[in-house]
Formats: C-alpha cells, structure tokens, sequence
C-alpha cells in the first residue's frame, strides 16, 4: 500500500508542475468528503450545484474534494483513511466533461484537490435537470481492496446532485453574478429555507434604482417590483406563501449587472 500511495504522490507532483485545472476551497482543509455536498432540503438546503449551465454556454463548476485521516462508511465506526480515487462522475450533459487536480484523481490521505465540470452544452441536450453521480473508490486501513462508493450517498451524503441544464437565452442564463456588483452588493434572505415569509435583505456600497426579480426554475417571473437601494443594508420583504415548495431565484439587477441568489420555499 505504501508503493501505491507514494506513486500517487508522484503523480500528483508531475500534474502541479503542469498546471492545475482547478483550485479547491481552503476552506475545507482539515476535513473529510465532497464539498459542496448534495442537495438536501431538510439537511443542506443551500447545498448541491448552484449554478446553471446553458445550451451553448461556456459552463464552470468545482467540487472541492478533502480527505482526512478517518472516514465514517458506516456511522460510529471510522476506519483510517489511506486514499479516495475518483473513477468517474455520470450524468453529465453532453459538451460537460471533468478534470481533476491532480490529474490522476487519486487524493491521498490529508489532501486537499478538487474536480471541476467545464464545458459548453451543445444542442444534442435537451433541457431539464441532469441527476450527477461522483463515482469513489475508498482505500482504507492498508488493504489493497477499494471499497466503492458513490456520492451522493445515504450514509455519508445524503441527498442529490442536479445540473441545472437551460437552453440559450433562457431567463434563468441571463440571471448570474456580475463581477462589477459582486465587489459592491451582498444578498441574501432570511430565514432560508422560508415557509413562504422571508426577508430579502441588501448590502450595498452603492446607492441606485434597482429591479427586483424572482423566477422559478422553469424561468416563469413569480414577482417584480421596481427598488430604490441605499447604500448600507437594506431589508425588502417578500411573501411566498402561495407559491408551491421549491427552489427560486431572485436577483437584483440594474446597468451594471444583475446579482441572483436562490430561495428554498419548504412550508412541511
């Protein structure tokens, strides 16, 4: 095992020196799993893959992968942690391919990489939700054998990986983050997950006229409304309780861009 261990790190070397497809979120070093993990609206409602991707549209998502020293496959019981080899990750649209750094998808024990989704969606796809799963094998303990396991997974991560797939021009392709507004504006509501009443509230370092939005995945406009935002925090309250459970996407737009967050409406 440790001829097996010191080769990936061999190749993990030769695949910094040219070059990392992506970079992992610090933010999970000294941790175990897939970050983001799946989507769950109980557990991890801002989870899973936020961003959608557009028919014809260069598309960009990164999975920080982080491994420990222990894993939990079956709760209470950790088991020393030697490796996680990414095999493959299915149900992707055609056009989506991954890479992983390090090129050779193995991650030792403590390393910290990621996996990224880059493409553009050609016109063979037809749009709607795309179920992902990120196919693992686990070594463990010293033992040559790999324990498959797939995330999501319902012991460790539970809940679901969906790839949000729109054709070109699609109301919900025009919605994102502008780089001019992102240093400039911070949204967000609360509570989320709301039960339909819930507070959009604004950060902004400027003042302006700005437009209200929100759309369901379907790209359907729920609501609009015409905002003076000032600048420092603002608190704009919005009532959903009759539209159905489910996710939305509200944005505030104006001639710099737009900034869009989603919304959980979960009313059990």
């Amino acid at each position: 095992m440790k001829k097996f261990i010191t080769l990936f790190f061999c190749l993990i070397t030769v695949s910094l020196m040219f070059g990392q497809v992506c970079e992992p979120d610090e933010t999970y070093a000294d941790t175990t799993g897939v970050f983001p993990p799946p989507f769950d609206i109980d557990s991890c409602p801002d989870c899973g893959i936020t961003d959608t991707a557009c028919i014809g549209n260069d598309y960009v998502f990164i999975f920080t992968i982080a491994v420990g020293e222990t894993i939990e496959i079956v709760p209470g019981f950790p088991q020393a942690l030697d490796s996680v080899v990414v095999l493959d990750i299915t149900g992707l649209p055609v056009g989506i391919n991954y890479a992983c750094n390090p090129s050779s998808c193995v991650f030792p024990q403590q390393f910290l990489g990621c996996a990224i989704l880059s493409g553009i969606p050609t016109a063979a796809n037809a749009p709607g939700d795309y179920s992902l799963e990120i196919s693992t094998e686990v070594y463990t303990g010293g033992s040559p054998l790999p324990i498959p396991i797939t995330f999501p997974n319902a012991l460790i991560a539970p809940g679901e990986y969906i790839l949000r797939l729109e054709a070109d021009g699609h109301p919900n392709c025009l919605v994102g983050t502008n780089d001019i507004l992102e240093s400039q504006v911070e949204l967000k509501n609360v509570p989320n997950p709301t039960n339909g009443w819930t507070q959009i509230q604004i950060s902004s370092q400027i003042s302006g006229d700005f437009e209200l939005n929100v759309v369901d995945l379907m790209g359907k406009s729920i609501y609009t409304e015409k905002i003076k935002v000032n600048e420092g925090n603002n608190y704009f309250d919005f009532d959903g309780t009759d539209l159905p459970d489910g996710i939305y996407i509200y944005s505030i737009g104006n001639n710099l861009g737009v900034v869009s967050k989603k919304m959980i409406i979960n009313k059990r």
